[in-house]
Order: structure tokens, then C-alpha cells, then sequence
């Protein structure tokens, strides 16, 4: 049987290209010429990214930083999960 084997560049891009889509998304949800806003912005997990950038507390730079990071670590973690089967969380300070 031939597997293909992700790297990390692929994680990275999935994870950009998510996120791309959703900052997409977003701005197509709203009209600013007919006051189409919303009062609130969320997100779970990847789409937690384009929640803050949309609200306004990061900038569109620092997002992609922390999404391409999210990318490796996502692979580290599948690559660990392959001979460990545990999963771990953490906290990240910006």
C-alpha cells in the first residue's frame, strides 16, 4: 500500500487556506454601504484567528504568524499522536 506522508508545509498551508477562506467568508457577510455589521465576532479553534483580526484586537500579520505557527504545531502533534496517542493544550502569550 503507498501512503503519502503530510509534511509540515502542507499543515501550514490547510491552515492558511482555512483561514483565508473564513476571512473571505466574513467579509462577505457584510455591507457597509447598507449598515450590514455585526455587534459581536466568534470563532472555535482556527476560526478563533479570523475572529481576532476581524474584531480588531490583532492585525492581519499577526495572524498569519500565529496560523503558520498553529500549522507546525498541528503536525508535531499528529506526528506525536502516531506514537504516543495523547494530546496536549497549552497556553500561548502574544
Amino acid at each position: 500500500m503507498n501512503s503519502i506522508k503530510p509534511s509540515i508545509y502542507d499543515y501550514t498551508k490547510k491552515e492558511l487556506e482555512e483561514y483565508s477562506a473564513e476571512i473571505e467568508a466574513r467579509g462577505i457577510a457584510r455591507d457597509k454601504e447598507k449598515g450590514i455589521e455585526p455587534e459581536a465576532v466568534a470563532g472555535f479553534s482556527l476560526g478563533e484567528f479570523p475572529a481576532l483580526y476581524d474584531s480588531g484586537v490583532l492585525s492581519f500579520e499577526d495572524t498569519i504568524k500565529l496560523v503558520t505557527e498553529r500549522g507546525k504545531i498541528m503536525f508535531r502533534m499528529e506526528i506525536a499522536l502516531r506514537w504516543r496517542g495523547r494530546w496536549t493544550a497549552g497556553w500561548m502569550r502574544l
